[in-house]
């Protein structure tokens, strides 16, 4: 536990200041925080990307099958730099629900869009950015 006094003396000569006692029982926390907050992360946006999925599947119209089974979310996190991400959507590989579903997300000159994957990510946002802000407190 850190406690703090301005009453003594500062650690450069003829100045007074505030001293921290414990200041290296901070650190750790902190030091120890940082080691587990990659794997955290990695967590959350596995748990979300799966949440979008889901979502997609809930919103993607009925009749399309193909498309249906075809969404996904990546089961691990993949790391690029700094960054954690875990993908979710159609499947690109599944060629022909691939296909259908930029139709059905944009529409065409004959039929009105049916957007499910947007709509998706949108009703997920607020509740991964709240996660994501939750892991860097203490």
């Amino acid at each position: 536990m850190a406690t703090f006094s301005r009453t003594q003396q500062s650690s450069r000569q003829g100045t007074k200041g505030v001293v921290i006692e414990g200041l290296d029982a901070i650190v750790q926390d902190f030091t120890r925080e940082a080691d587990t907050i990659r794997n955290r992360a990695e967590r959350t946006v596995v748990e979300y990307a799966e949440k979008a999925a889901q979502q997609m599947r809930d919103r993607v119209p009925v009749d399309e099958g193909d498309v249906l089974d075809s969404i996904t979310s990546d089961n691990k996190a993949s790391r690029e730099g700094f960054g954690v991400y875990a993908d979710a959507g159609p499947d690109p590989r599944a060629n022909k629900a691939a296909f259908v579903s930029r139709f059905l997300e944009h529409g065409t000159v004959n039929m009105g869009a049916k957007p499910f994957v947007a709509p998706s990510a949108d009703h997920v946002l607020p509740d991964f950015a709240k996660a994501i802000r939750d892991l860097s407190k203490l």
